[in-house]
C-alpha cells in the first residue's frame, strides 16, 4: 500500500511542520490542513499526537487569521466632513 505522503503538497508540508513547533501558517494552507484527515497526517509520516497537535494549532491560527479579518474592517462606514467658513471676520 503506497502512503498519502505524495498527496501533500511542498507548502502545506512546510506549513504542517510550522504548526508542530507552535509556528504560524497562511490561509491557503490552513484551507487544505482543515480538509485533510488524520489517515492523511499519519500517512505522511507523522504520530498522531503529532497530528493532534498540527490539528489544535490549525484552529488556533485560524481562528487568529478570522479575528485580523473582522478587526481590519470598520464597523460603521467612514465619513469626511468637511467645514467650510462663511462668516465674516
Amino acid at each position: 500500500m503506497k502512503p498519502k505522503s505524495a498527496n501533500i503538497k511542498e507548502p502545506v508540508r512546510m506549513a504542517i511542520g510550522s504548526l508542530q513547533h507552535g509556528g504560524r501558517a497562511g490561509a491557503k494552507e490552513l484551507s487544505e490542513i482543515a480538509e485533510m484527515s488524520v489517515v492523511e497526517l499519519l500517512g505522511g509520516g507523522l504520530t498522531l499526537e503529532q497530528a493532534e497537535k498540527v490539528f489544535r494549532m490549525a484552529a488556533i491560527e485560524a481562528a487568529r487569521l478570522a479575528e485580523e479579518a473582522r478587526l481590519n474592517f470598520p464597523r460603521t462606514p467612514a465619513v469626511e466632513v468637511k467645514i467650510k467658513n462663511k462668516g465674516k471676520r
